[in-house]
């Protein structure tokens, strides 16, 4: 599912609740630069396999809400960039994200300019390295926002 929908600039919405996404591994790039897209159902999606989110709503302008509550992240290993310039969110709950095993969350909020809460209250990042974390909120350092850490 790699670049699977990359660059489709004039989607502005899409049903893809009957994926059967159990044996995916990559999701990277998925929804990369899909800038007008406002609404997008993955409640469905089992992430339990993936092992790389990189970039995957990168660029997401106009989606204000993301629903991840049902990821499970626990194979994860690369977050970077995973919600960068997602302009229009306005609160993101990733309690629920096991990132353990990542490695890298460079830019992952960078640019996410309308939001106001975040929750990141179970992230146990033991096996991420200092460098990891550069960036990880730039660009949003005039705005204010509430968040939930461990």
């Amino acid at each position: 599912m790699s670049s699977m929908f990359e660059y489709c600039s004039n989607l502005i919405s899409l049903d893809i609740t009957s994926f059967n996404t159990s044996s995916t591994k990559r999701m990277d790039r998925m929804f990369f630069r899909c800038s007008q897209l406002t609404s997008l159902n993955i409640t469905s999606f089992d992430t339990s396999s993936v092992t790389d989110m990189t970039n995957i709503f990168f660029y997401c302008l106009k989606l204000a809400n993301i629903n991840v509550s049902n990821f499970n992240t626990s194979s994860v290993k690369s977050m970077f960039y995973m919600f960068q310039d997602c302009q229009s969110l306005t609160s993101l709950d990733l309690s629920n994200f096991d990132v353990s095993k990542v490695t890298d969350f460079r830019k992952m909020f960078e640019r996410c300019y309308s939001l106001k809460y975040l929750n990141i209250f179970n992230f146990v990042t033991s096996s991420s390295f200092s460098q990891s974390f550069d960036n990880i909120f730039n660009g949003m350092n005039n705005h204010k926002f509430q968040y939930c850490l461990k």
